[in-house]
């Protein structure tokens, strides 16, 4: 398996745990500066200050 796959695998799986730990602090590490959220029948977010309090909001 080469580097760059291994990396992509390995921040899937923290971006996996980290939303179902509702661990808001932690998106800040995962996400760049310009970064875009893209999810299923919702709007892009875009930037890291964006997607984490777009988080803070879903999570309640």
């Amino acid at each position: 398996m080469s580097d760059e796959r291994e990396i992509i695998i390995e921040l899937e799986e923290r971006f996996a745990a980290t939303t179902n730990a509702s661990d808001v602090r932690e998106f800040e590490y995962l996400f760049t500066a310009d970064a875009m959220l893209m999810m299923p029948d919702r709007p892009v977010v875009s930037g890291r200050e964006a997607i984490v309090s777009h988080h803070r909001e879903i999570s309640g």
